[in-house]
């Protein structure tokens, strides 16, 4: 029996299921996911040796749909998820159940509708999806001047921020602790901690910086510094939880 009462929706690749006549039958499953770790069996000794990582597996989001038309053609609908799910890669990822978070997902499943004699249909739908379930708070970008200021993380994990420092000459921003210095800023160098790359728009910065490591935002609260040429930053934090 299909639960047309719920009407949720789903937004992938750009798009809502609400365009294609598609919603949601019934509350999708919390899976946490499963933490990466190495785990070694050492001949005569008890027990097994962990060596746990600060990463976590993918995760599957699975999703019952249901057409939501009186009228139903199923080759059009058919027609239609097909060419949506068939992006490629990593898209985001939302729906109404979860407003205050996206997932980054990619769809590489079968589709199999179910055709309840030409009225209705019925699918699952699973998405193979990175562990973390972003923060939208977390695509506002904080801007500090050369005073500084602090940058509180919500979360209990360590995030890891876009970066634009703009300024003239030689300068160094420190966040959580961790100083980056910058040999020439130039109109800006912008910092991104995830893919631990520097760069100004398509030109590559990274022999302009020194650090010993990308900074984090740590839980709780990180002292944003500014010292030199650099006179402002401005921090897109990518917050994100299990």
């Amino acid at each position: 029996m299909i639960d047309t009462s719920i009407k949720a929706c789903l937004t992938w690749n750009g798009k809502n299921s609400r365009d294609l006549g598609i919603y949601i039958s019934q509350v999708p499953n919390l899976s946490r996911p499963q933490r990466k770790m190495r785990v070694v069996d050492v001949d005569g000794r008890n027990g097994s040796l962990v060596f746990p990582q600060k990463a976590w597996q993918n995760v599957t989001r699975s999703y019952a749909i249901f057409t939501g038309e009186q009228t139903w053609d199923a080759e059009r609908y058919y027609d239609a998820l097909v060419e949506w799910l068939s992006a490629d890669g990593y898209q985001r990822l939302e729906d109404d159940f979860e407003p205050d978070v996206y997932r980054l997902a990619y769809f590489a499943g079968s589709v199999d509708i179910v055709n309840f004699f030409g009225e209705s249909g019925t699918a699952t739908l699973n998405f193979n999806c990175k562990p973390q379930k972003f923060l939208k708070s977390g695509e506002k970008a904080v801007s500090f001047s050369s005073g500084g200021g602090v940058l509180r993380n919500p979360t209990g994990f360590e995030a890891k921020p876009l970066i634009v420092v703009r300024g003239s000459g030689s300068g160094t921003v420190t966040i959580g602790g961790v100083s980056v210095s910058i040999s020439s800023i130039g109109t800006s160098v912008t910092l991104d901690c995830e893919n631990q790359d520097a760069y100004n728009g398509s030109t590559n910065r990274n022999n302009t910086i020194t650090a010993s490591t990308f900074p984090v935002l740590k839980p709780g609260n990180n002292a944003i510094a500014l010292t030199g040429g650099a006179t402002s930053v401005t921090i897109t934090p990518r917050f994100w939880r299990l």
